[in-house]
């Protein structure tokens, strides 16, 4: 799960920073513009975190308690 974070947090940070190295460089945006121009990104990115969190902990809980069955079977039904 923690390499999985790591892996989620790099490919934030790829995708943005070089979005705001572009803003400062190119179009001569000070730092804080920038990041009033990249703050309401991360509204969108709340609510999806909100509707994408609840079926990954289902699948979560299935792997860690290695019960391969209700693995198979989340969608149809919850895990224990």
């Amino acid at each position: 799960m923690t390499a999985l974070v790591a892996l989620v947090s790099m490919a934030m940070i790829g995708l943005v920073l070089p979005f705001n190295l572009h803003l400062q460089s190119v179009l001569h945006m000070s730092a804080l513009k920038a990041g009033l121009v990249l703050a309401p990104s991360s509204l969108p990115r709340g609510r999806t975190a909100l509707v994408c969190g609840h079926p990954l902990g289902r699948v979560c809980r299935c792997v860690n308690s290695l019960s391969w069955k209700a693995l198979l079977g989340f969608l149809i039904a919850p895990c224990p």
